[in-house]
């Protein structure tokens, strides 16, 4: 997936959680760009979504505003992000990252992206 950056975000990069203003962009301007994103929620779950606007959707979630999901598991973190140029790729890369277990979501927020194959890998082997 063609990816601009990724970013390990800890539970302080929106440390000040105020509702978001919105605002026209300007012809030429910098266009925002979408994102994938993983939360950890007060349960220790982890909730994975994309959007356009990464502040926005964060402060929605901790007020409630989000999913229903994240509703109910509140305050949340967020701790990790990947831009991307579309918001097509953003959601093929959400639902690819909702198909993992845990360990794998842990070692994608890690940055250990070494060892994803390795838990990808199922055995399949008949145990004797």
């Amino acid at each position: 997936l063609p990816k601009l950056r990724s970013k390990h975000l800890v539970s302080t990069c929106f440390a000040t959680l105020r509702k978001p203003t919105v605002f026209a962009q300007p012809v030429g301007a910098n266009v925002i760009m979408p994102w994938m994103y993983i939360l950890e929620c007060s349960d220790d779950s982890y909730y994975v979504g994309s959007t356009w606007d990464l502040e926005k959707r964060f402060w929605e979630h901790n007020y409630g505003e989000g999913a229903k999901y994240t509703s109910r598991r509140r305050p949340v973190k967020m701790v990790f992000a990947e831009e991307f140029e579309s918001i097509a790729d953003a959601y093929r890369r959400e639902k690819q990252v909702q198909g993992w277990g845990r360990k794998k979501r842990e070692a994608l927020i890690k940055g250990q992206l070494d060892t994803l194959p390795k838990l990808a890998r199922k055995d399949f082997h008949k145990k004797e």
